[in-house]
């Protein structure tokens, strides 16, 4: 699986439901990276951005809060749905 790969940069998975597999770009590939920008539109969004950004670490169902640059900067990029239930410290 994916999400506990801890060494090569890329996996292979198979799609659900189908028999396609697919490359997968693991956390030591993204968490390699000089910058990643992590984009969300929407305020269907808004309560699992409020989650990741703010609630208890749960890898399994977020898996976005194991993105952390070593030596890189990790940029969100959200629109104002998104960012509806975020506090006045997080806009700008």
């Amino acid at each position: 699986m994916g999400l506990s790969e801890s060494t090569r940069w890329f996996i292979a998975n198979t799609i659900p439901g189908t028999n396609q597999e697919r490359l997968t770009l693991t956390f030591p590939a993204i968490n390699a990276a000089r910058c990643v920008v992590v984009l969300v539109r929407g305020k269907s969004k808004a309560d699992m951005v409020a989650a990741v950004l703010h609630g208890p670490q749960d890898l399994m169902e977020k898996p976005v809060q194991a993105v952390n640059p070593a030596e890189g900067e990790l940029v969100w990029m959200l629109d104002e749905g998104a960012a509806s239930k975020l506090s006045g410290e997080h806009s700008g």
